[in-house]
């Protein structure tokens, strides 16, 4: 986009103006909310004149009690705000308002991340819907971490937080063009003369807020150093969705044997065992189950081929358990009061006390350098985050978790992969390798329907901010289940097609959770067709119109576009599809439709999927396969001449030829009858490398 904003004095106040100097947001002010003599709160704005030192590329506003510190990123402003007290000591606070505008234009609509409330504080984490909302007359909507918003004028608005490090981040934006960025201060003491740091704020213009988001995530991986794409995004197994806590060597052992007797078909990397095979929360020791040690269970994963994961819940615990009756100093205490904070039943550990500092160190380091363990989930963390005093007062509950993260990511070893879970999304950027992006999987399809809310809209995270993990694949029917099953399942084999379609369209983990050895070979056949595994995430092309995305673009992949769309609904849905000029082969149905002109509709069946592979038009193209959902179909034709590559062996390419075809090498050409031009062609041999040569050269 061929335009940026200028943060800027106008008559002596701050105002974001675009290129050509015309007022975008005007009004801007820095401030804090204090509670008030009984229920009520106010808010206290920064005072004095504005003065500006800088250019408008990057530089300082200030007044006496506040300053903006800013600069260009790209098409918009990065900035961050100080507040100082001015006013008498106060014993408690409510927000740092970073920055409060007024947008020229008012907003239409909106893109936000819901509140999930970690006791008493609201953050995003994996449960918050992503919310897609059309604005009514005086109204304001509230989300955390970052919006998109579209103006009355049409223009794409990408506002959030960059940084995430002092306290947790919110946003307001309301119909006539109110936008504010604030943060949760947590009842902390504010003193006379007490300057409180913001989090760095981006807001800018873009194109199409698709690539708005992805643009806007790339920076805020910069500002927060994300280690994403340091490991390879992971698939395997976990004991949770079928043993829940019912896990033991056995189960480990017979699920271990089925991967291995069709390693030739379903790839799995790692064997992560979940909870059940500790004590008790804060004794991360093995419990009797695993009397042999849990060494000794990560050498036999290891022994059979797979890397060993392990689950942790390092960040809380409960005030009638051992461990908190040992160390009742360790956890996050009361504002007014000298008592642990409970919320729910659920205790914090103070991570800033030196001994628990200590603790955590220890006890990452003996599950990884010792025991070890290379894949290590840590999980229900947003319900063991509490808004109270810590041993160092100057923490707030973020910086808690931003703490933890430290001393867990320095006490791993470099090669172990760290997913965080149940955990706020922007803070974990930075240690966390993995991230779960929507809540737990449970039996039906309803359930479906809201996690992939929250999974297939945080596409513009995935290998930017981490590797989005969208929570395990379950392929079984009431059919695979015994009296071991903590979580029956029933949805149907097409519910579950489906549900294959939307993991394969996160681009994220693929982690199977089923007793494998119950599953029938039409089962096993669905979880192969998963591998290789799509490592892209789909855009929604209908992210600001559907609650649900049901149009996934998934991008070009050598010659061919692949595309998923889902009926998420319980009638029969007809998809119109840009399609281009193509040639279009369904997966699932292994259908050929032909060749496209400019679009192609779909009907699809309640909770049914498609997806779709367009070719680029050639004498002779591969376009499609019998046993990938995501291929990259390797192609080049030359002169009557089609050099190829298999994605797997045993493979089926269907090829569309203008003449008739042979292969020189790689496999069988076979024609199908009944739609001419199309041939089958079955890999054969060792090489997945094939050559296709039309019988007459006269091709261009």
């Amino acid at each position: 986009m061929d335009n940026y904003l200028t943060l800027t004095l106008v008559n002596g106040a701050p105002v974001i103006t675009d290129k050509k100097g015309a007022p975008l947001v005007s009004g801007l002010r820095v401030g804090i909310t204090l509670p008030g003599t009984k229920s009520n709160s106010h808010d206290v704005w920064a005072q004095g004149n504005w003065t500006q030192e800088g250019t408008d590329e990057s530089g300082i506003i200030s007044c006496a009690s506040a300053r903006i510190e800013y600069r260009r990123e790209g098409c918009g402003l990065a900035m961050r705000s100080f507040y100082t007290h001015s006013d008498s000591d106060c014993p408690r606070s409510e927000k740092l308002i970073g920055l409060w505008g007024l947008w020229h234009y008012g907003f239409e609509k909106c893109l936000l991340n819901d509140f999930t409330s970690a006791n008493g504080t609201l953050v995003n984490e994996m449960r918050s819907q992503v919310v897609t909302a059309a604005f009514m007359a005086n109204q304001t909507l509230s989300g955390a971490e970052n919006m998109a918003l579209v103006d009355t004028e049409g223009k794409q608005i990408i506002a959030g937080y960059i940084t995430f490090n002092h306290r947790f981040p919110c946003m307001d934006a309301g119909d006539e063009g109110k936008i504010v960025f604030w943060q949760q201060t947590e009842n902390h003491p504010i003193a006379h003369g007490e300057t409180l740091e913001g989090d760095w704020i981006y807001i800018g213009l873009c194109d199409d807020i698709k690539t708005g988001l992805i643009d806007y995530a790339r920076l805020a991986g910069r500002y927060m150093n994300s280690r994403a794409g340091i490991f390879d995004t992971p698939y395997g197994y976990c004991t949770w969705y079928y043993y829940g806590r019912g896990l033991c060597p056995e189960t480990i052992k017979e699920n271990m044997a089925t991967l291995a007797e069709n390693r030739h078909r379903i790839q799995a990397k790692y064997f992560n065992l979940d909870n059940g095979w500790f004590k008790e929360w804060g004794d991360w020791t093995e419990n009797e189950k695993f009397a042999c040690g849990m060494k000794k269970i990560a050498d036999d994963i290891r022994a059979e081929g797979f890397i060993p994961g392990i689950w942790l819940a390092p960040f809380g615990g409960f005030p009638y358990n051992r461990f908190f009756s040992e160390h009742p100093d360790w956890f996050v205490r009361c504002w007014d009061k000298d008592e642990p904070y409970i919320f729910e039943g659920r205790l914090a550990l103070d991570m800033s006390h030196p001994e628990v500092k200590a603790f955590i160190s220890e006890t990452f380091r003996c599950v990884t350098h010792q025991w070890g363990y290379r894949h290590v989930k840590i999980d229900i963390i947003t319900d063991t985050l509490s808004p109270g005093r810590h041993y160092d007062p100057s923490y707030t509950s973020l910086m808690n978790y931003r703490e933890g993260l430290r001393l867990i990511r320095e006490a791993i070893t470099e090669d172990t992969v760290l997913l965080a879970c149940t955990a706020p999304m922007g803070p974990s950027i930075g240690y966390a390798d993995g991230m779960r992006t929507s809540g737990d999987i449970f039996h039906d399809w309803t359930c479906l329907k809201g996690l992939f809310n929250e999974n297939l809209k945080r596409y513009y995270f995935n290998n930017i901010w981490f590797c989005n993990d969208p929570d395990c694949l379950l392929v079984r029917t009431a059919e695979n289940e015994e009296e071991d099953c903590i979580r029956p399942c029933i949805r149907t084999d097409a519910e579950n097609r489906t549900f294959a379609t939307v993991v394969m369209a996160t681009g994220g983990a693929m982690i199977m959770s089923d007793k494998l050895p119950l599953l029938r070979e039409y089962q096993l056949e669905l979880l192969s067709y998963m591998f290789p595994i799509n490592t892209r995430a789909a855009i929604p092309l209908d992210l600001m119109d559907s609650n649900v995305p049901s149009i996934l673009d998934l991008g070009k992949r050598q010659r061919t576009r692949i595309i998923a769309l889902v009926n998420w609904s319980d009638a029969a849905k007809t998809f119109r599809l840009d399609t281009g000029k193509g040639h279009v082969f369904e997966f699932w149905s292994q259908n050929y439709y032909g060749l496209a002109g400019e679009t192609m509709d779909f009907t699809i069946e309640p909770h049914g999927s498609r997806i779709i592979f367009i070719t680029d038009p050639a004498p002779i193209s591969a376009i499609g396969v019998n046993d990938c959902l995501c291929p990259e179909l390797e192609q080049t034709y030359e002169k009557g001449m089609l050099n190829g590559t298999f994605v797997k062996p045993g493979e089926t390419i269907y090829l569309f030829s203008e003449v008739p075809v042979e292969a020189i090498c790689g496999g069988t050409i076979s024609r199908i009858d009944n739609t001419p031009g199309l041939y089958a062609f079955a890999q054969e041999g060792e090489s997945l490398r094939y050559q296709v040569k039309a019988c007459r050269t006269n091709l261009e």
